[in-house]
C-alpha cells in the first residue's frame, strides 16, 4: 500500500542516516519524539535501537499528515447533521462529532475549550489599496489529482481559484507557488515544512499587512478507499478536511508537549479550524470530513490565524478540487468577516 511503501522507504534511509553516523542506538523515550524533519538530529543513548524504534524513526521520516491505517476511514458526517450546542463543552462529544484523532496524540479539555474558540477575535479586515490580507501557500505544492498532467493542476490550481475568489471579494490574497517538496527536479518531502519556513517568514516580514496564511495540501488515502465528493450546484465537489498539529504526543497515556516544535499560535489556529468546521456545517453540510488531529507543529507557526487544509485526495478529479475552492473561500470569509 501507497503509506506501507513509504514507511518502508522510511525505514531504508533510517538503517542509512544511522550507519553514516555510526549510532545504532535509541532515542531516550523520555523526550517528545523528533519532528519528521529532523529525524536525522535525534540524540541517543548507548542501548540498542529495537525493531519498533526503527519503525518508528522511518515513520517520523516520511510523516503523512494522516494515518488512515491506524485511524479508519469514516465519514459519518449526516447531510442533516445538527451540532447540539449545549454539548459542545463535553469532550467527548467534540471529539466524536468534530474531530479525528490519530492515535500518537489526543485532546484535553484545557486546550479543547470550546467557550475560549468561540470567542477569539478571528476577524481579518478586507483590503484598503489593495493590500494583501491572505497568504496562500502550498508546503507540498507537487499533490496532485487522479487526472492532473503536472503539477500546475494539482494543489497549485486550487490554490490559484481561491486566491482569485477571497481577492474579488476583498480579501486581497497572494499565492506563493513555490515548490518545497521537491529539489533538482525529484521528490523529495523530507525537510519541506524547514524548506518552507524561512521562506513564508521573509513573505510575512515583507507584508505586513497579512493576518492569515493558509496551507491548501491534498490528502492521500489508502489503496482501495472510495472517491469521496458531494454535489454543491449541481457540480462535484471534493470534500475537504482541516488538518491540525497539536504539538502533543501521546505516550504512556499521557500526553506531553513537544518542546522541540513550540507553537505559541496553537490555541488560536484550533480555534480557526473549529469555527470553519462549524460554518461548514451550517452552510455545506456534505462539505467537510471531520477535523484531523496529528502529533508535531507543521505549517500552523507562520502566524495565529493559520488554516491547514486538505482538499479532496488523488482519488478526486482536478475539476472537482478546484471546485471546492468556491465554497471553502465561502467558509472562510464567514470566519473572518464574522457573517
Amino acid at each position: 500500500m501507497f503509506y506501507l511503501k513509504r514507511v518502508i522507504l522510511g525505514l531504508v534511509i533510517a538503517l542509512v542516516i544511522l550507519a553514516l553516523s555510526g549510532v545504532f542506538n535509541r532515542r531516550d523515550k523520555s523526550q517528545p519524539a523528533p519532528p519528521p524533519d529532523n529525524a536525522q538530529k535525534i540524540e541517543a543513548e548507548n542501548v540498542p535501537m529495537t525493531i519498533k524504534d526503527l519503525i518508528q524513526l522511518a515513520y517520523d521520516i516520511f510523516q503523512p499528515e494522516t494515518n488512515y491505517e491506524e485511524t479508519p476511514v469514516t465519514d459519518s458526517y449526516a447531510k442533516k447533521f445538527t451540532v447540539d450546542r449545549e454539548k459542545l463543552s463535553n469532550i467527548d462529544y467534540l471529539r466524536d462529532n468534530f474531530y479525528i484523532v490519530d492515535p500518537h496524540t489526543g485532546m484535553s479539555p484545557d486546550v479543547f475549550n470550546v467557550n475560549e474558540f468561540m470567542s477569539v477575535n478571528l476577524g481579518v479586515p478586507k483590503s484598503k489599496n489593495g493590500e494583501p490580507k491572505i497568504l496562500i501557500f502550498h508546503t507540498h505544492s507537487n499533490e496532485m489529482f487522479i487526472d492532473s498532467n503536472d503539477s500546475s493542476e494539482g494543489v497549485l490550481a486550487v490554490g490559484d481559484k481561491l486566491s482569485q475568489i477571497l481577492t474579488r471579494d476583498g480579501y486581497a490574497a497572494l499565492h506563493n507557488t513555490e515548490s518545497f517538496d521537491m529539489i533538482n527536479g525529484e521528490s523529495h518531502i523530507q525537510g519541506a515544512y524547514e524548506r518552507m519556513e524561512p521562506v513564508i517568514m521573509k513573505i510575512l516580514s515583507d507584508n505586513p499587512s497579512i493576518e492569515m496564511a493558509i496551507d491548501i495540501h491534498r490528502d492521500g488515502l489508502p489503496v482501495g478507499a472510495v472517491r469521496q465528493y458531494t454535489i454543491l450546484n449541481g457540480q462535484p465537489t471534493a470534500k475537504i478536511m482541516f488538518f491540525n498539529g497539536t504539538t502533543m504526543i501521546l505516550e504512556n497515556g499521557e500526553l506531553h508537549y513537544m518542546e522541540n516544535l513550540p507553537n505559541p499560535y496553537l490555541k488560536t489556529n484550533l480555534a480557526l479550524s473549529f469555527n470553519a468546521q462549524l460554518a461548514a456545517i451550517n452552510m455545506y453540510p456534505d462539505f467537510t470530513k471531520k477535523i484531523y488531529l496529528k502529533e508535531y507543529r507543521y505549517s500552523l507557526n507562520m502566524l495565529p490565524k493559520t488554516l491547514f487544509v486538505e482538499v479532496g485526495s488523488q482519488m478526486n478529479t482536478k475539476s472537482e478540487a478546484v471546485a471546492a475552492a468556491a465554497p471553502l473561500a465561502k467558509i472562510i470569509e464567514n470566519v473572518i468577516g464574522g457573517e
